[in-house]
């Protein structure tokens, strides 16, 4: 019966504007639990098969990460619980408020695309920790593809020098607003090996303002200067698009 109730959940809608934020939640021992909040769209008519195939496949990328997570937290807290009464001493305080919480980021959701990125969020004691995915769809002739950061650009171009540049441009902005020392931003400033490589293998979302880059803790600075969440502006890379790409619909 204790196990059943673990595994029980419960979802809840928002409705806004042909965007519903679906609230899943399953709870565990302890204090523990898996949630998340991810979009679906609610618009019907033309388009509704694409829609569909993209809602799905949302759902399913969001659903299975937490999925990742429930033998550590939900099925762990129900063991640390079990544990607590015979051996109090060696169970039970370790599990408290082990939690997994996904929320996302908005590119863009339209009747054949969706841009998102998932903010994966673990607390398993001491401090907490999260991490970026990027869910980045297109539907088409073969059903629902994934986005990869090359298939925005013109490969006869040569567009990641400048694409990390800017995302370079943009943390050092970034770090004076979180009041970095001044003294480290002016060698940020004269740091050109560090920015090479930035949006290689880098989570990211893109939308009429153009692409997003998401860098979890530590990996551009300290991890108490936390994540960074860094624009690079459409009119600075509109002439290194693929014309005939996935942002051809905001040039």
């Amino acid at each position: 019966m204790g196990f059943l109730l673990l595994l029980s959940s419960c979802g809840k809608t928002d409705v806004h504007c042909g965007k519903t934020d679906v609230h899943y939640r399953v709870d565990g021992e302890l204090g523990s639990y898996l949630s998340a909040s991810y979009p679906q769209m609610t618009e019907i008519g033309s388009g509704s098969l694409s829609r569909m195939a993209l809602n799905t496949t949302v759902e399913e990328r969001v659903l299975g990460h937490l999925e990742d997570s429930r033998e550590d937290i939900i099925e762990g807290s129900y063991d640390s619980m079990e544990g607590m009464k015979t051996d109090p001493s060696s169970y039970g305080a370790s599990f408290r408020g082990w939690r997994c919480e996904i929320t996302y980021h908005l590119g863009h959701l339209e009747h054949d695309s969706v841009s998102i990125c998932l903010k994966e969020y673990w607390y398993t004691g001491g401090h907490g920790n999260w991490s970026f995915t990027p869910v980045n769809l297109l539907y088409g002739d073969a059903g629902v593809e994934d986005v990869l950061l090359e298939a925005l650009f013109d490969q006869s171009k040569e567009w990641r020098e400048t694409v990390d540049r800017l995302i370079w441009a943009g943390f050092i902005d970034s770090m004076v607003v979180k009041g970095a020392n001044e003294e480290d931003v002016r060698k940020l400033r004269t740091d050109t090996d560090a920015q090479r490589g930035l949006c290689k293998e880098t989570s990211f979302t893109y939308s009429a303002d153009g692409v997003t880059f998401y860098f979890d803790p530590y990996r551009l600075s300290s991890f108490s200067m936390g994540d960074f969440v860094i624009l690079v502006p459409i009119e600075k890379i509109a002439e290194l698009l693929n014309s005939n790409g996935p942002m051809r619909r905001y040039l």
